[in-house]
């Protein structure tokens, strides 16, 4: 049974270690972190308010050195979207 106490304790230190060794984020220090599509869906339904963000159909994703572009898609809307690289700052227009 000490064993097992030691050995749990152990693997907990180890946890903790490990996640002290990684920046907040799960990203290299220094590293943008590229917008993934629930980013841009989230940019989009903030831009454009009164929408929920879970409707939203993204495609057409450009991205260079400084902006992203998309096109934001729901039953209703077709909204062309650019955003900082990590979605933030983002506009539309329709």
């Amino acid at each position: 049974m000490r064993k097992l106490h030691t050995s749990i304790v152990l693997l907990a230190l180890l946890g903790l270690l490990s996640a002290c060794e990684t920046p907040a984020g799960g990203q290299k220090a220094g590293a943008a972190k590229a917008a993934d599509t629930e980013t841009l869906q989230k940019a989009t339904a903030l831009a454009n308010g009164n929408l929920a963000w879970e409707i939203v159909n993204i495609s057409e994703v450009q991205r260079d050195g400084t902006t992203v572009k998309w096109l934001a898609t729901t039953r209703s809307l077709h909204l062309h979207c650019t955003a900082q690289p990590d979605g933030s700052g983002s506009y539309c227009e329709p």
